[in-house]
């Protein structure tokens, strides 16, 4: 009987598979490098952003003062299911809250 026959090569492939994922999974979230890049003039979110953060500890994402470029709700024949702030590039955008981004 070969030693790669039927279900031992399935097996074999498979934990070949789970070995590279796991290794590919640590160097990538391994490398202890931040890739993000803060725009240039931002602030920490302690300052101007607690400006306005209201009674519920909701901070504004932006500037307040920044235009609304196009609201929630109907637009077009259809529906327009967020917010459009038209800031400059490089405007720091703020948490509106603490927590963790789950999807994106």
């Amino acid at each position: 009987m070969p030693f790669f026959s039927g279900s031992r090569k399935k097996l074999w492939v498979f934990l070949l598979a789970l070995v590279l994922f796991l290794v590919i999974f640590v160097v990538v979230l391994g490398s202890g490098e931040d890739k993000c890049e803060k725009p240039a003039g931002s602030r920490s979110r302690g300052s101007a952003a607690s400006a306005s953060v209201n009674a519920d500890g909701l901070a504004y994402p932006i500037d307040p003062a920044t235009p609304m470029s196009s609201g929630y709700g109907p637009r077009d024949g259809g529906f327009h299911y967020g917010v459009d702030l038209a800031g400059p590039h490089g405007t720091p955008i703020y948490a509106y809250a603490d927590g963790v981004v789950k999807y994106a």
